[in-house]
């Protein structure tokens, strides 16, 4: 295909033409398009469909590479998710924009702001936006939106908006009256009219009966979750007949009126104003002893706009002077989570401590912070990769059995693995353990299991197996484990052994022809040595299953009495259908937390393993086909750790001359050992043989095998490898 360049609009066509020198030749592979393999330099007449085609590439390596690896079709632009932030008022909030992308040479990018809020403003090279929130943002949340562009032709850009939560506890003044009086509104509810007046032009004053007010309607909005202060002078007006009393002052949320006078305020404090018998009052109430300052507090739970500030008599026949009414507002957040504490209350999150439910996230960008593990999948939220998807993070899930220990005594009892939890070691993490329900005691069986399914072990995907269970131990006991990863709660209840009696677990009618064996064992203190036992093979072990971080899993594969720290050990190639696993103490009580039972069998690895690339191994997953079109049947993908589901995910085979050999190095996974695997070598592309051929192991670990296939170097001939690949 030929794409038209230089001063013509891009134009997509077949074949070329005279008039079409100096554009680029495609290669077309696997449907994609986008390699360049030349550039038009000349031709006759419309060449479309000549096998004929010339082509310069040398003299246009600039244009080229200028020009079409621009394209959009060729290159990509990320930018980096950006996280929720919290800021403080009158403190500076710094973040970095990361961009990548797959342009050859890079091309440079540069950064702005879409429509920031005021102050705030980024570093178009670097991308470091910084912003110190002036007073008026607090209490807001701010969205910021970073866009970065290329100085491609034509440029590609990304946008990425992440939302700013500011705090902080500047007092905001939102209305005050000290001067000349406003043009106050009057209430008479007694229908007299000397309910007010006014003195030394300074001041309103309040007498008659109860509900009188004056009122006064204030234009503006005070924020939710504000925490706001009223405060106000009164004095009793110097009368022979005053004698002090109460007076309510604050807020309503509309126009009182006579009908309402009697009504309760939104937010309101009563003043009870002492009897004062002296001078007469003047501006500001005189400094006569007989003025008093009064004030309350009060929280918003939404926002209030044009509120009515209101001073009523509660009492009759007293006469009342008012002055100096400030009303202002602030945001209070004790634990600086950014949540204020007005929010917190109304959440029922704790307004003195930053992360309520301990999941790892503040308040204040937790979507959930009254709920550590809202998907239920063992991840508290803070290190779950997708808080809203049980799947993510998940694993294998392997067809096995699990079965966990929930006590009813100890440190962590009670704590059980969610259903949809992916937990065990790496490699073969599972979810639909079975759980026991909560156990004391010294022994139990198959009736106990408590979940998913009461009375049945079930396999990873839920299904029945048929499967029996029988243990028994000293007691049970368990381990105020971290609460973090899916770790802690599997590894939290135990069946305990003592100095008189091992913990023992016993499977049968086992449904697997083949499988291994993982045995999580540990107890509520860390550094107890014990052995774990198939009957046939021993490991030792120096416990170490109690964690306050996210829990890591230590392998034992010490048959002798080195006692390294670990938590599990691994029982491979079993084939009985039966299994009795025990664990026999040396120093301290410890025991067995949980057992899995991994079938190993390749055609269950392989129908998992297609399953979590996105493939159905009976129709577009069957091991003969090549769903990518990448050149590597599904089966070689599998046996060779490639993903089968992506051109660009190829089997690593990496040859080299190595002194006098020949070698080729690759990877295999460990669950498909059954497959056969042989290295063959050619000296003419059409004979193989393994003759002469030495592979060895050179390097393992939880999942996969590296080898080495290697033969002598020929001074009179080629030689060549290749690996061929079978089924059971």
């Amino acid at each position: 295909k030929s794409i038209m360049g230089g001063n013509l609009a891009i134009d997509l066509e077949y074949g070329s033409m005279n008039g079409d020198s100096g554009s680029p030749i495609y290669l077309e592979k696997n449907g994609l398009n986008g390699l360049v393999a030349g550039v038009l330099s000349g031709g006759s007449g419309n060449v479309y469909g000549s096998s004929v085609v010339y082509v310069r590439t040398r003299p246009y390596l600039n244009w080229i590479t200028d020009t079409i690896l621009a394209h959009p079709d060729n290159r990509t632009l990320t930018l980096q998710a950006i996280p929720d932030q919290l800021a403080t008022v009158g403190e500076e909030l710094t973040v970095t924009a990361v961009t990548s992308g797959s342009d050859q040479p890079p091309l440079t990018v540069s950064y702005r702001l879409i429509d920031p809020p005021a102050g705030a403003s980024i570093d178009a090279s670097s991308g470091v936006m910084t912003w110190s929130p002036a007073g008026f943002f607090s209490g807001t949340n701010q969205t910021i939106t970073v866009e970065a562009f290329e100085d491609g032709i034509p440029g590609n850009s990304v946008q990425e908006s992440f939302d700013v939560t500011v705090s902080g506890d500047d007092e905001i003044a939102f209305w005050n009256w000290s001067a000349a009086p406003p043009n106050w509104s009057r209430i008479l509810a007694s229908g007299t009219s000397n309910s007010y007046g006014q003195a030394s032009g300074q001041f309103p004053y309040l007498q008659g009966n109860a509900n009188n007010q004056l009122y006064q309607q204030i234009t503006g909005t005070i924020p939710q979750w504000a925490t706001v202060t009223v405060q106000i002078k009164l004095a009793d007006f110097n009368q022979t007949w005053s004698k002090g009393g109460p007076v309510e002052y604050g807020l309503w949320t509309s126009q009182p009126t006579v009908a309402t006078a009697g009504d309760p305020f939104t937010w309101s404090q009563v003043a009870d104003v002492p009897n004062y018998d002296g001078d007469s009052l003047a501006d500001g109430l005189g400094n006569t002893g007989g003025n008093v300052d009064y004030f309350f507090t009060f929280d918003t739970t939404t926002e209030v706009t044009n509120p009515w500030f209101s001073v009523r008599k509660n009492a009759d026949g007293n006469r009342f002077g008012l002055d100096d009414i400030v009303i202002s507002y602030h945001f209070e957040d004790n634990d600086a989570d950014g949540l204020y504490n007005a929010q917190e209350v109304a959440l029922g999150t704790d307004p003195d401590l930053d992360d309520t439910d301990g999941d790892g996230l503040k308040d204040g960008v937790d979507a959930h912070p009254l709920n550590a593990d809202f998907d239920q999948d063992g991840w508290a939220d803070g290190a779950d990769v997708d808080p809203t998807n049980a799947d993510l993070p998940g694993g294998p899930n392997p067809l096995s059995i699990g079965f966990s220990i929930v006590s009813g005594s100890g440190p962590g009892n009670g704590v059980m693995l969610p259903t949809n939890a992916y937990a065990g070691a790496p490699g073969v993490e599972q979810k639909n353990w079975n759980q026991t329900s909560v156990i004391n005691g010294s022994s139990g069986n198959t009736s106990s299991v408590g979940s998913p399914t009461a009375g049945v072990l079930v396999d990873s995907e839920g299904d029945a197996t048929g499967a029996t269970v029988t243990y028994s131990m000293s007691n049970t006991w368990s381990v105020n484990n971290e609460d973090i990863s899916p770790y802690g709660k599997l590894l939290s209840g135990y069946l305990d052994s003592n100095a008189s009696k091992n913990a023992t677990v016993t499977f049968t009618n086992i449904p697997y022809e083949s499988y291994d064996v993982y045995v999580y064992v540990g107890s509520d203190v860390n550094g107890r040595t014990g052995r774990i036992t198939d009957g046939t093979t021993t490991y030792s072990l120096t416990t170490r299953a109690k964690e306050t971080v996210a829990g890591s899993y230590l392998q034992t594969t010490d048959t002798r009495t080195n006692y390294p720290d670990a938590n599990y050990a691994i029982f491979e190639g079993k084939t009985g259908a039966s299994l009795t696993l025990t664990y026999q103490r040396e120093v301290g009580n410890a025991g067995i937390h949980a057992v899995q039972i991994v079938s190993t069998s390749i055609a269950t690895a392989y129908e998992t393993w297609a399953s979590g690339h996105g493939l159905d191994h009976e129709t577009d997953g069957l091991p003969t086909l090549d769903f990518d079109g990448d050149g590597f049947s599904n089966l070689a993908e599998f046996v060779l750790n490639s993903a089968p589901s992506s051109s660009s995910s190829i089997p690593q085979l990496t040859s080299q001359q190595d002194g006098g050999l020949f070698t080729l190095t690759y990877q295999t996974l460990k669950v498909a050992d059954e497959a056969t695997v042989v290295a063959k070598q050619s000296s003419d592309l059409q004979s193989w043989s393994a003759t002469g051929v030495t592979v060895s192991e050179i390097s393992s670990d939880d999942t996969t095998r590296t080898w080495k296939a290697s033969i002598p170097l020929s001074s009179d001939q080629p030689g060549f490898l290749r690996l061929e690949i079978t089924g059971p």
